[in-house]
């Protein structure tokens, strides 16, 4: 199995479910953490949250990408109370069409990108600040290999955030009950499970904590979009405990968290960094005319996350060019197969062959 092209770890849900269930699925409201709603509670707890995990970090112009972004508001959240540059992927179209039709009514730019994040063209890794999967993870049974791949798209460094529902507590456990065929889609997976897969997954754990008393959000949809048996009972016994969700929600609004147990918490969040130590083991090469402050200050910052191989083309003497050029191609074919990236020092006859050369080979200049 390769890094980028997990081609056994299927969708448990599969396409057509998702694309079936955003044909019957109307766009769903804007997230408003302004609003005194209770209805509003949930996205009031999840903006602290998401505070929480950016303070300190100016995330003004920063890239982040949303995995499964079909019928997301999130997006436009983000945007709007982060100032992020946008982006989402999912294998649904109808799914990115009403993504691209919600951020054209929030009067917002991005871009939704309809393909399958396990197979992701080359240009989209190594490329984002947060990565994002909200309900996404937890629909595959390699829970450490999807990690993995989500984190290819993220720069070294960078965080991913992932929520998945808590099916080992009373939500999975409703489902169970209620609507099976939906129970089986899913992975259950604990806190434990997750840092494992964290782990697993070659990242660094930084939160992974549950949040949001239960709100009772069980789904009664058919996986095949038929209604499920006894559907009028179960919709009742739903609508029951939906409104005793909302009590606790006006309590805990009032005196703080009342069910603290892990059984009873609705979300569980995933908080994990790409290391350094990641992208230190791929090479770029750097190629400047003459040592200056300039170049110091960007090579201090390249091998942080590089290991940073330089040539330095002298302009000083107009007849060692030649030499300087077969010197320049000598070292790039040696480091050919190990480089992923080509930073060049301005434009010239000294960038011809490194920008040549990385063309051809497919690598990022």
């Amino acid at each position: 199995m390769s890094e980028n092209n997990l081609s056994s770890n299927i969708d448990k849900a599969g396409e057509n479910y998702w694309s079936d269930l955003w044909e019957r699925t109307s766009l769903p409201e804007s997230i408003n953490i302004h609003s005194k709603s209770l209805n509003s509670y949930p996205d009031r707890i999840l903006d602290k949250i998401f505070r929480k995990i950016f303070q300190g970090i100016d995330t003004r112009g920063k890239k982040l990408l949303e995995i499964g972004c079909g019928n997301s508001v999130l997006l436009p959240y983000l945007a709007k109370e982060f100032g992020f540059e946008i982006y989402g992927i999912d294998y649904s179209k109808k799914g990115c069409k009403q993504s691209e039709l919600i951020l054209e009514r929030e009067g917002l730019k991005g871009v939704i990108i309809c393909e399958d994040a396990f197979n992701p063209k080359k240009d989209l890794l190594n490329t984002f600040d947060v990565v994002c999967s909200f309900g996404v993870a937890e629909h595959f049974l390699d829970t450490a290999g999807t990690l993995k791949s989500f984190s290819n798209f993220l720069k070294p460094g960078g965080i991913l955030v992932t929520s998945i529902p808590n099916m080992k507590g009373a939500t999975g456990l409703l489902h169970k009950w209620l609507n099976r065929p939906v129970y089986e889609i899913h992975v259950p997976l604990d806190k434990e499970d997750l840092t494992n897969a964290i782990i697993k997954a070659e990242l660094k754990p930084i939160l992974s904590e549950y949040f949001l008393a239960i709100s009772f959000a069980i789904t009664l949809d058919g996986i095949d979009g038929k209604r499920i048996p006894n559907f009028f009972i179960k919709k009742v016994f739903v609508k029951f405990l939906r409104y005793s969700s909302k009590l606790i929600w006006v309590l805990e609004n009032l005196f703080g968290t009342l069910l603290p147990a892990d059984f009873y918490q609705e979300e569980l969040l995933l908080l994990p960094k790409r290391t350094e130590s990641i992208m230190k083991k791929q090479k770029a090469l750097y190629f400047f005319l003459g040592t200056s402050t300039f170049v110091e200050n960007d090579l201090a910052i390249y091998k942080e996350y590089y290991d940073v191989r330089t040539f330095n083309f002298d302009f000083g003497q107009k007849w060692k060019i030649p030499f300087q050029l077969f010197e320049q191609l000598i070292f790039l074919i040696r480091n050919f197969s190990g480089y992923k990236i080509c930073y060049i020092q301005l434009a010239g006859i000294h960038s011809l062959l490194p920008v040549l050369i990385s063309k051809l080979g497919g690598k990022k200049v």
